[in-house]
């Protein structure tokens, strides 16, 4: 089973990147957010 994934994992499909980029843009916001916040706060 853990062979399995690792083989999935190294060939990762297309849609894995789409994942990681979703991700990343939420993150990017996020950030951007905390940092309007903290600055209106401060």
């Amino acid at each position: 089973m853990k062979a399995l994934t690792l083989a999935r994992l190294s060939h990762a499909p297309p849609y894995r990147l789409v994942d990681v980029l979703i991700m990343a843009g939420l993150a990017a916001i996020l950030v951007l957010r905390l940092s309007q916040v903290a600055s209106t706060v401060a």
